[in-house]
């Protein structure tokens, strides 16, 4: 429900439970440390306690969103794949040719999948702390 506590920050799995279903795990949680480094890194800078709560609260408020979003997504393709329903079947391979066909649309999927897209932190773009 909550990524901290008194003193105390969750990330990765700890934090969210993802479905393996397409790997997504290891791309939140390496995206939960790299936010993490930064908040610390720039608390430190400005000479603030890192482990106050409005210090840690910035790091589950930049997660939250997208962590959700990415959870939803995989329990989406979770129901859609494990349906037998044909009106679902042919609606999800409908939306799958129709991304498909549509290169930008289908690369922009893939590079917010693999965590090149969106709020991103420092580390992930590249940037030092």
């Amino acid at each position: 429900k909550h990524y901290l506590a008194e003193r105390t920050v969750l990330v990765g799995d700890a934090a969210h439970r993802i479905h393996p279903l397409a790997g997504q795990g290891l791309n939140l949680g390496l995206g939960d440390i790299a936010v993490l480094a930064e908040v610390l890194v720039e608390a430190h800078r400005e000479q603030k306690d890192i482990g106050a709560h409005k210090v840690l609260r910035r790091y589950e408020r930049w997660r939250r969103g997208g962590n959700s979003l990415m959870l939803g997504a995989m329990q989406g393709f979770k129901q859609l794949f494990g349906s037998d329903n044909e009106f679902v079947r042919g609606t999800r391979n409908f939306g799958l040719e129709f991304t498909d066909g549509l290169p930008p649309l289908k690369n922009y999927l893939m590079q917010y999948a693999a965590g090149r897209r969106g709020d991103l932190p420092k580390l992930i773009r590249g940037i030092g702390l």
